[in-house]
């Protein structure tokens, strides 16, 4: 005899069996969600870590390879893409972006100041080729 009142549920093993598989589909899908989460903050603190220009070539680059066009010269950041929204990613001010980029015009990274910007994707990539070594 027990203290207080029990109830007796009964469950068919189908039905028992898919409980327990939404449950574990549920930890799976949260674990790599979680996965992934880290993995973007990983990277996105590895590029916070890199000096400032070629932070800002690797931000511009990441940016147009998601959201721009990309072709065998050139990649193309979408025409909303402003100097404030590269700031803000790269954690510096827009000014700096804005001599950053005058620079990079000089260096023919970028092939003009005025929207929508255009990377050589040449010359970035012989930038990173030569900072390697």
């Amino acid at each position: 005899m027990s203290l207080t009142s029990a109830v007796l549920v009964k469950i068919k093993k189908e039905e028992l069996l898919a409980i327990l598989f939404s449950i574990q589909e549920g930890a799976i899908f949260h674990i790599n969600y979680m996965h992934s989460t880290l993995n973007s903050l990983i990277s996105h603190r590895n590029l916070l870590g890199l000096p400032l220009k070629k932070r800002i070539l690797k931000v511009m680059e990441k940016i147009a390879i998601n959201f721009g066009v990309e072709d065998q010269d050139y990649y193309y950041l979408p025409k909303e893409m402003t100097t404030r929204i590269v700031a803000n990613y790269c954690n510096c001010n827009v000014n700096t972006i804005t001599k950053i980029f005058k620079e990079f015009v000089a260096k023919e990274f970028l092939l003009s100041t005025s929207k929508p910007y255009i990377l050589n994707r040449k010359k970035i990539e012989g930038y990173f080729s030569i900072s390697k070594e």
